[in-house]
């Protein structure tokens, strides 16, 4: 107990003890204290105790009301449960779509989508990079090989030419050739010509 509750008993006692019992109107008492001044103030007959109806509806009061008190305190503490329950719902929403806004972001942040595929980046830098060289490579292998093809495009250009003018030089030798021969040839059959007149 607490020493104010025997304080306020032994006072109690000390100035209504001589007085009749009048109803317990402090409502600043707690149920405690007022059961205490109750059973103090009460008359004593035998091993029973009388207390007046005043008194008794005075406490009934008081318990009545400390029951309602509590009943509001905990209608209170349940609507600030389900008030807080709600927020924490809330908040766990709200903690579950930023955590996975998150993870979109690092998943974003680490992969890239090329034609529908969903590649990590480090993935397609290596593919590009393997492609662009793949790529050169390739070029280069083409471009030594039209060198080489324009080389021997080259080679067989000067062959033709070679071979045409050659072919010409012949061509005209041949057509001088045959014209030497024809006049010879009409030289020979005019003599011959000349010696059958004669």
């Amino acid at each position: 107990m607490k020493p104010l509750a025997i304080f306020l008993v032994f006072v109690s006692v000390a100035l209504f003890g001589q007085q009749p019992a009048e109803p317990v109107k402090e409502p600043t008492f707690g149920l405690n204290e007022q059961y205490l001044l109750m059973k103090v103030k009460s008359q004593t007959y035998g091993e029973y105790k009388v207390i007046k109806e005043t008194t008794l509806d005075a406490f009934w009061k008081t318990t009545t009301d400390s029951v309602k008190k509590g009943k509001s305190l905990l209608s209170e503490v349940r609507e600030g449960n389900v008030l807080l329950q709600a927020q924490l719902q809330s908040a766990q929403a709200e903690i579950k779509q930023k955590d996975q806004a998150i993870e979109e972001l690092t998943y974003a942040g680490t992969h890239i989508n090329v034609l529908g595929l969903d590649l990590h980046k480090s993935v397609f830098v290596s593919f590009a990079l393997l492609t662009i060289l793949g790529l050169l490579i390739v070029l280069g292998l083409i471009s030594g090989r039209l060198k080489m093809i324009y080389h021997a495009m080259k080679d067989k250009m000067e062959t033709f030419n070679m071979l045409s003018e050659e072919f010409e030089t012949y061509k005209r030798k041949a057509l001088d050739k045959q014209m030497k021969l024809s006049r010879e040839l009409q030289d020979e059959r005019n003599k011959i010509h000349d010696l059958h007149r004669a």
